[in-house]
C-alpha cells in the first residue's frame, strides 16, 4: 500500500501491523495518519483479552509503536482513528 501522496505526504490511514512477522522478543506496530488526529492501538490475545492498549494524539505522518513482554503466541492488533478501523494478526516467539 503506498500511503505517500505525490508531493511525499502522508495520504491515508493505514496500520502495516507488526515488523518483524513472527517477532522475536519484541514487535514494533506501524501506522500512518493523513491528519492529526487521535489514535487508538489494542493488542489483544487469542482469547480476546486485552494485553496491551495506546490511546493518544498524533500528528500528520508514519508511526512506530514498540511491543515489549508479550508471551509467546498470536495477536492481533487493531487501530481505531476517526472513522477507520483496521485489524492485523502477529505472531510473538520468545
Amino acid at each position: 500500500m503506498d500511503v505517500l501522496g505525490a508531493a511525499g505526504e502522508v495520504s491515508t490511514y493505514a496500520l502495516f501491523g507488526a515488523s518483524p512477522n513472527p517477532a522475536l522478543g519484541h514487535a514494533t506496530l506501524v501506522f500512518s495518519l493523513p491528519v492529526d488526529s487521535g489514535a487508538e492501538l489494542t493488542v489483544y490475545d487469542l482469547t480476546g483479552r486485552v494485553v496491551y492498549s495506546i490511546n493518544g494524539e498524533y500528528r500528520t505522518g508514519v508511526h512506530e509503536v514498540i511491543l515489549d513482554g508479550l508471551a509467546s503466541g498470536m495477536y492481533m492488533v487493531r487501530m481505531t482513528s476517526d472513522e477507520f478501523t483496521a485489524t492485523q494478526q502477529f505472531v510473538m516467539i520468545d
